[in-house]
């Protein structure tokens, strides 16, 4: 058997001996069941085009005369050879007539991984050979686990990123949760807080709703907690944070909004729960009402993002004790 296994390694031959390479044909003969041979021959005076025959061949590994040049360009082919753009450079195994230290030493800061001093036999070279398709197929196999390890990390960030966005996200509306929220508002308020941006918080809750639940089953209740959810998403603006905060409850963090601008968003998200059409049935529709409480950042009164919280939700109670289905910003309460 031959010392190659079973896995194609291309070896690509540079000299400009043809007897040379006329003598590695035979001796290198067992190795074409299990390798791809290219012998290349060229000569001193008509230098090879390295890159485009390496492009073109693509080889793991080369093995090239590094006596092309005189002795101050010496190993100049096997610099040329690596600097080559492929994905994994070949294994370079020079040879050459100098045996000197000083010129080994040339050879392996041009980057060779192996060195041959001539004369050697084509058994020599074979060795040679056989260490190199070696360690190609370790490089192969450390690339593939390298991929495999690198997909399993991208699987395994995505599968972070969805479980991440899970346990934020309310899964009956896909709203973000209370947990999210009150993260945001904690983070968020010491942003307002030092630069005094405008910030406005809305508290909503759907009128009368037990009576929806009482009615009919809680699927329905479901399904029209969810319709909301919907509805809230496409009402209010994508820089508005949008939550569910319970049961019927919702509520909504405005960055960037004064009380005027919180009285105009208030007023449409109430017409939008109003003029919502659920059907529960063929002849059974459901008119939905919701009561809406909004507060403010007031630099002077509020110190933490529960103050702001607090006056939002005093602001929806007073929504609910003036009839519902309105609007009521803090501000009409303190004047």
């Amino acid at each position: 058997m031959s010392m190659f296994e079973a896995t194609k390694t291309k070896i690509l031959l540079l000299d400009p001996d043809q007897d040379f390479l006329n003598a590695l044909r035979p001796a290198l003969k067992t190795l074409e069941p299990y390798s791809i041979l290219e012998f290349i021959l060229f000569t001193k005076q008509e230098r090879p085009q390295l890159e485009e025959i390496i492009l073109s061949s693509i080889p793991d590994i080369v093995c090239v005369n590094l006596d092309l040049d005189d002795e101050l360009a010496f190993g100049k082919e096997a610099r040329e050879i690596l600097h080559v753009p492929l994905p994994l450079p070949p294994i370079v195994i020079g040879t050459t007539i100098r045996g000197e230290n000083h010129f080994q030493q040339k050879a392996y800061q041009a980057g060779v991984q192996d060195f041959l001093v001539r004369p050697f036999t084509p058994m020599n070279l074979a060795l040679r050979l056989d260490v190199a398709h070696r360690t190609r197929k370790l490089q192969r196999q450390l690339g593939n686990a390298t991929h495999k390890l690198y997909s399993m990390n991208t699987q395994l960030s995505e599968m972070n990123a969805r479980l991440a966005e899970v346990t934020v996200t309310d899964e009956l509306t896909g709203l973000r949760n209370m947990r999210f929220m009150n993260q945001y508002l904690e983070k968020h308020f010491q942003i307002i807080k030092r630069y005094k941006h405008p910030f406005t918080l809305i508290m909503m809750d759907l009128d009368h709703f037990k009576n929806v639940n009482d009615e009919n089953d809680h699927l329905v209740g479901s399904a029209v907690i969810k319709q909301v959810g919907q509805l809230i998403g496409v009402t209010l603006r994508e820089s508005d944070i949008k939550g569910r905060y319970g049961g019927d409850e919702f509520i909504m963090a405005l960055p960037d909004t004064s009380i005027d601008g919180s009285r105009i968003l208030g007023e449409r998200l109430r017409k939008a729960v109003l003029g919502l059409d659920i059907k529960l049935g063929e002849n059974k529709e459901l008119q939905l009402t919701s009561s809406i409480g909004m507060a403010t950042f007031d630099p002077e009164r509020h110190h933490s993002f529960t103050d702001l919280l607090k006056d939002a939700d005093a602001a929806l109670y007073a929504a609910k004790e003036q009839g519902r289905n309105c609007v009521v910003h803090f501000s009409d309460l303190i004047l």
